[in-house]
């Protein structure tokens, strides 16, 4: 009895051995599927392909973090957070489930708890570019840009054709103020990765601010042409058609960012700039209106937005304006003089004197139109004393109104 018995198992062992085979092999194939789909960024499809590949292992620390890396990407940032947990429990030696969890508290704003992932992934593997460069990005996010060009060029020293850690320690050049090394950087990006729109549409922002607007237009719009839903390389290339005086050009763009992302606060405010530059108040009104309540904190909105109410002549709305646009940037000396203007249509003197005062200790500079001191140079001359101090006021006021209104704040492209 006990030899049948026996004979029983072996024979259940030898059926079941294909199948065990066959989901081996199963399992290998769909997670291959899913590392192919990860690395066309066709995150959706991986996610799928690993969770496959989990059911049929669900001790592979590859398929967990692997998926977690795909969920960061898709901004599902606390089920990446879960998968590179697990991935980790299982292989806690694995730099690359370490990376993958710095990638998703890098991508949530935790830059502090990526940078310590970043920091034992590379201990673990001391020549991962990948580690290195997402460090970088981290450090660059919190404004230290020093470290951040060093990790970019460790990154470099890893990898010498790592065309995005160019570009990336360019961009935190650019922030430094030193254009010219960054468009150095952007051009060693676009020789090492030709189709890298991102190299083109930083080194376009750089020329922006050497007021080189061809080059950013045509750097622009070649990023344009490598990934044509660029919300941000129309944005750009709407400040610089903005800046040439192309105002329907840069509508244009600015209406094409918009259609890209509709949440897309500073392309509302620059459209609105554009309009504000053909004289339709009341289309800058409502573009700018559109920007505030996307972003409530974008002072740029409310200063444009004073403006136009001020060239409508609604001089109460225009100071409440600027007056937020003061609030939410202290240091807005626009905004000062611009409500200083609105104050002194109102008659309130005293008030428009002390905020023409303190946009000049914050570095406006007026730009007077005309100066009309001739004939009151004359009545000066003989008109007694009292007279004279009070015309001596009058012209100062008169001289402090003609300074004209100031341009429209240009539009800064973002660096991202």
């Amino acid at each position: 009895m006990s030899t049948c018995k026996c004979w029983i198992t072996v024979l259940i062992a030898v059926l079941l051995l294909p199948n065990v085979a066959a989901s081996a092999d199963s399992a290998k194939e769909v997670y291959q599927k899913g590392v192919s789909s990860l690395a066309k960024q066709d995150y959706n499809t991986a996610i799928v392909a690993f969770t496959k590949a989990i059911r049929l292992n669900p001790r592979s620390a590859g398929a967990y973090y692997r998926r977690g890396f795909a969920y960061a990407n898709v901004g599902d940032y606390d089920k990446a957070l879960a998968d590179c947990d697990k991935a980790i429990q299982l292989a806690p030696n694995d730099p690359t489930a370490h990376y993958s969890r710095g990638v998703a508290y890098r991508k949530k704003g935790e830059c502090d708890k990526a940078i310590v992932d970043y920091n034992e992934a590379i201990r673990l593997n001391p020549k991962d570019a990948d580690a290195y460069y997402g460090r970088a990005v981290a450090y660059k996010t919190k404004g230290d840009q020093d470290k951040a060009i060093t990790d970019y060029s460790e990154a470099i020293r890893c990898r010498p054709s790592f065309a995005a850690s160019y570009c990336g320690r360019g961009v935190a050049y650019a922030a430094k103020g030193d254009q010219d090394k960054a468009i150095a950087e952007y051009d060693e990006a676009i020789r090492l990765n030709p189709r890298l729109a991102e190299a083109y549409y930083d080194r376009g922002i750089a020329y922006e601010k050497k007021n080189e607007y061809d080059k950013e237009i045509a750097d622009e719009t070649e990023a344009i042409r490598l990934d044509p839903k660029n919300a941000v390389a129309y944005y750009a290339r709407g400040v610089a058609y903005c800046r040439q005086g192309e105002y329907d050009r840069a509508i244009s763009d600015y209406t094409g960012a918009i259609r890209l992302n509709a949440k897309f606060a500073k392309a509302y405010c620059g459209r609105g700039v554009a309009y504000e530059k053909k004289g339709d108040f009341d289309k800058e009104i409502a573009d700018e209106t559109e920007a505030i309540r996307l972003d409530r904190d974008l002072a740029l909105a409310y200063y444009d937005r004073g403006v136009a109410y001020r060239n409508k002549r609604d001089y109460d709305q225009a100071i409440a304006d600027n007056t937020d646009a003061i609030r939410l940037d202290p240091k807005y000396a626009n905004a000062y003089f611009n409500r200083g203007i609105a104050y002194q249509k109102k008659g309130q003197i005293a008030k428009a004197e002390e905020d023409f005062i303190q946009a000049e200790k914050l570095g406006y500079k007026a730009k007077p139109r005309q100066k009309m001191l001739g004939v009151a140079s004359i009545a000066l001359g003989v008109i007694g004393l009292v007279v004279v101090a009070v015309i001596g006021l009058v012209v100062y006021c008169v001289q402090r109104t003609l300074r004209g209104r100031p341009d429209t704040e240009p539009i800064e492209a973002e660096i991202l």
